[in-house]
């Protein structure tokens, strides 16, 4: 049984990677952020966690935060503007390494007026991102938005917190394994938490492919297209604008997610933590489902 699951897990990964690619560089990811100014959407730039390099991966970071600040006007707003999404163990497997990285990176955004998400990652790192964003929070720094995932039964109560703090919220359904199998739990989760968000007028993210979600927030709440950015992955932005053209709104922030490396060893480091046979469909129906 192990040895049929390790097989599709390979034939799996190797359709993956021939998919979508097995690298983008960092210049292929400047010239994507580039055209996607162009065609009025701005990008949240990440890494591909591979969870090694552990001390050239904050260099990577400070490189994305320069490269934003040269072709983006970052004082109109640095919840508007471009933004790099950080997943803490690429920092460092230390957690009080990690910690001093990126607090090094925070002070280095903040100074450059660009915001950072801490991303949702899998169920063994979720303390730790919320942790980092509740201290970072009460350091004063405003520049930092946490990434919750209703793929976990704990967003509800972060959600919460965070709110009750005046935080951000970048909300995501899921792509690593968290500890819903439910998929239609998940998605009544996203819904519920999209409400709460919307209705605290805060800047917020919603970050799906899930258009008929949206729908529902819209028929909820009209003018929430005019306060919450709408995010999506870059590689599916030709199903993006096919469902946005359909859609009985014009959303006023509309974000691509963008994040750079080699897929295949993103793939190797992360084989027991990304929920690949989703990721996979998903992937071919170009929806997150």
């Amino acid at each position: 049984m192990l040895y049929k699951i390790v097989v599709v897990i390979i034939i799996i990964s190797i359709i993956y990677t021939t998919i979508i690619g097995l690298e983008m560089s960092f210049n292929d990811a400047t010239e994507k952020s580039k055209q996607a100014l162009v065609k009025n959407f701005t990008v949240t730039l990440s890494l591909l966690p591979v969870f090694k390099y552990y001390s050239a991966t904050c260099l990577k970071f400070i490189e994305l935060l320069d490269f934003i600040s040269s072709i983006y006007d970052t004082n109109i707003s640095m919840y508007h503007n471009p933004k790099i999404s950080i997943k803490i163990f690429q920092l460092s497997t230390d957690p009080g390494i990690a910690w001093d990285r990126f607090l090094y990176i925070v002070k280095y955004a903040k100074q450059r007026k660009i915001f950072i998400w801490i991303s949702a990652v899998t169920r063994n790192t979720l303390n730790y991102e919320y942790s980092f964003f509740i201290k970072v929070r009460k350091l004063g720094f405003n520049n930092v938005g946490l990434t919750l995932s209703t793929y976990n039964s704990s967003v509800h109560c972060k959600l919460n917190t965070v709110l009750n703090m005046g935080g951000n919220v970048r909300l995501v359904k899921g792509v690593y394994s968290g500890d819903i199998a439910d998929w239609s739990i998940v998605t009544n989760n996203y819904l519920i938490c999209a409400k709460k968000l919307i209705n605290s007028g805060n800047y917020h993210t919603l970050a799906t492919h899930d258009f008929d979600i949206l729908l529902k927030l819209y028929h909820y709440r009209p003018n929430f297209i005019n306060t919450i950015d709408l995010a999506f992955f870059h590689h599916a932005e030709d199903y993006v604008n096919h469902m946005l053209m359909k859609m009985p709104f014009v959303p006023k922030y509309k974000t691509f997610y963008i994040a750079y490396g080699n897929y295949s060893d993103y793939l190797q480091s992360n084989i027991f933590n990304v929920d690949i046979a989703r990721s996979f469909k998903r992937r071919m129906r170009g929806a997150l489902y």
